[in-house]
């Protein structure tokens, strides 16, 4: 498919009504971000209308780039201006500010496709990590396209599906409430924040530090009083919203190290990370990342196992061209059956050993 195909099938994608509406719907209270030929972040979907003033103001259905969102979930968010200068000077403060505008986040799992010889990044002593290293070839390997042609990254593929059958098969037995999505690369479960056993009730009490000396005031209501929070204020509420991302780091990294699972990326679990949105398209392969039922599950894996499959680039019934307006309206993100204790659960027994 040339790139102006591809530019039109953006263009259509973007401009189906169904696809607007389950978009919109599924990143209520979520920054939504476009990066590629467009780069830009902060962005809140409220509405259906304000959702064409966007693709009115910026074109993204005629950029070759791809809509991420955060796993975070934001109350009170602020509306960014579309003036760059103005803008970064806004996104600068609302970084600074985050934790006073988090409610809380989906714990997320990605896998990706990746061969026996790649050694995952390491994490340095500052927090940051070191790029992913490719053990055959002795270099770096900073980007997925950088394995594109490799004949081994086909054999993992196969590992990416069988590590995400592993752990579908946990997530089952012990009925955790989550989500499927397909990406341009792999495969990624969701377990939406409603249903992760974290209190996060303790981001809006009242605080044992003093931030005034006369009366102590709950979170919610030190953003809106004429006096501006403390430095103290925003550092304690982000150092919260880091508690929550080593958590759920930990949990990753405790499935890896237990069962081998080598295509969980670890390298996720860091603040104000994107992940590609339900529902938008790849700008490289034009798969949509759809929430998927288990028949189409197993489809993938089963594909892959047999060698029908060597990519994502392979599986047809993902391309956008080939998904009818009745598989999208009202399909939401198909969450399974489950409870905040079920996986609170699976959290002790599998990931603890309680």
């Amino acid at each position: 498919m040339s790139e102006d195909e591809k530019k039109e099938e953006r263009m259509r994608w973007y401009n189906r009504t169904e696809v607007k509406y389950e978009i919109v719907k599924i990143n209520k209270n979520r920054e939504v971000s476009f990066l590629g030929e467009l780069n830009i972040r902060g962005l809140f979907l409220r509405t259906v209308s304000f959702y064409n003033l966007i693709l009115h103001k910026l074109r993204f259905d005629r950029k070759d780039c791809n809509m991420y969102h955060s796993l975070d979930v934001f109350k009170r968010l602020p509306l960014f201006s579309m003036d760059f200068q103005k803008r970064g000077l806004q996104i600068e403060k609302f970084i600074k500010e985050f934790g006073s505008y988090y409610v809380a986040s989906d714990f997320g799992i990605d896998f990706d496709n990746r061969c026996k010889y790649y050694v995952k990044p390491q994490k340095k002593e500052d927090g940051n990590f070191d790029p992913a290293y490719c053990n055959l070839f002795k270099k770096s390997v900073t980007k997925l396209r950088d394995c594109e042609e490799c004949e081994h990254k086909r054999s993992g593929f196969q590992t990416l599906c069988e590590d995400a059958e592993f752990v579908k098969k946990m997530y089952d037995e012990y009925k955790v409430p989550y989500y499927i999505v397909c990406t341009e690369n792999g495969l990624a479960f969701r377990v939406p924040a409603e249903y992760v056993p974290i209190d996060y009730e303790i981001f809006d009490r009242e605080d044992k530090m003093e931030f005034r000396s006369q009366k102590k005031k709950r979170y919610s209501h030190l953003i809106s009083i004429d006096e501006p929070p403390s430095e103290d204020y925003f550092k304690l509420k982000n150092a919260m919203v880091q508690i929550v991302i080593d958590f759920y780091g930990s949990i990753a990294s405790e499935l890896v190290t237990t069962f081998d699972l080598r295509s969980i990326d670890e390298a996720i679990y860091t603040r104000w990370r994107l992940f590609k949105s339900p529902f938008s398209i790849g700008k490289r392969n034009l798969n949509v990342v759809l929430p998927l039922t288990d028949k189409l599950f197993e489809n993938i894996v089963d594909g892959a196992k047999t060698g029908k499959y060597n990519s994502m680039d392979d599986v047809s019934f993902l391309k956008s061209w080939n998904i009818s307006p009745v598989q999208i309206r009202d399909r939401g993100l198909m969450i399974r059956e489950g409870t905040k204790e079920n996986f609170l659960k699976f959290i002790n027994e599998i990931i603890y050993g309680n």
